[in-house]
């Protein structure tokens, strides 16, 4: 995933804050049901919204609704809501190359979510940089393939010290670090194993970018509240 600059990721990671602060729970990115559909639902449409009391903060818009599909080798899957930020979750269940990208509004290819051979299971982070819009994902497969977007406010949650994984993830750090704060990684892949970090102000820290087995320690930028995992392997990360 490529490097945010300061001023857009500031504006916004200034909306993804309250998002991700209001949601009480999310389930697992990893378990999630298998999608009914090879079409998503269209979307519900919105009430009537109330306004707020004259001198209260204006509570943020409701992001939109998740959507899943499911199919069988190569695609050009065109999606709905390209400009939100989205969570995929995705699955493979093939035996030679998986690869799925981004496709912008006017067709030239974007950002590359998956590149692997065989057996897929992940969740990727996309459209993060502010004005991105992706009309589409460009899968090529051999195999049976699902991809479900979520908003960001459903991202797996690290509460608990330690978190544990397998494969590409997203994760929101609940409460996001201040201080002098650590956490020790460990992974058992074969593969590249890179974890960066998303702060409050904006920035995009990489904090390891290894192959093959690791295990350290590394500080926790200042006000990081969400970290994307790219491994091929087992992972744990405990603060």
């Amino acid at each position: 995933m490529s490097q945010n600059s300061p001023l857009h990721s500031a504006v916004v990671f200034s909306v993804l804050l309250p998002a991700l602060a209001l949601a009480a729970a999310c389930e697992d990115s990893n378990t999630g049901r298998t999608p009914p559909s090879v079409s998503p639902a269209p979307p519900s449409s919105p009430g009537p919204s109330e306004q707020p009391a004259a001198g209260q903060p204006t509570p943020p818009q409701p992001t939109a609704k998740p959507q899943s599909y499911r199919g069988h080798g190569d695609r050009v899957l065109r999606i709905k809501d390209g400009g939100e930020i989205w969570l995929a979750a995705i699955t493979h269940s093939g035996s030679s190359n998986f690869i799925v990208d981004t496709v912008q509004p006017g067709g030239e290819d974007g950002e590359g979510l998956v590149n692997a051979i065989g057996r897929y299971k992940g969740t990727m982070l996309f459209n993060i940089e502010q004005g991105s819009t992706t009309q589409a994902l460009k899968i090529k497969a051999d195999g049976a393939w699902t991809v479900k977007l979520k908003p960001l406010a459903e991202a797996r949650r690290w509460a608990a010290t330690k978190v544990t994984g397998k494969g590409d993830d997203v994760l929101a750090l609940d409460p996001p670090s201040s201080g002098l704060a650590t956490a020790k990684l460990r992974h058992t892949g074969e593969s590249n194993f890179i974890v960066d970090a998303y702060t409050r102000d904006g920035d995009t820290e990489n904090m390891v970018n290894e192959i093959g087995a690791y295990d350290g320690e590394v500080q926790l930028p200042e006000g990081a509240f969400l970290f994307t995992v790219h491994a091929d392997g087992r992972w744990t990360m405990t603060k």
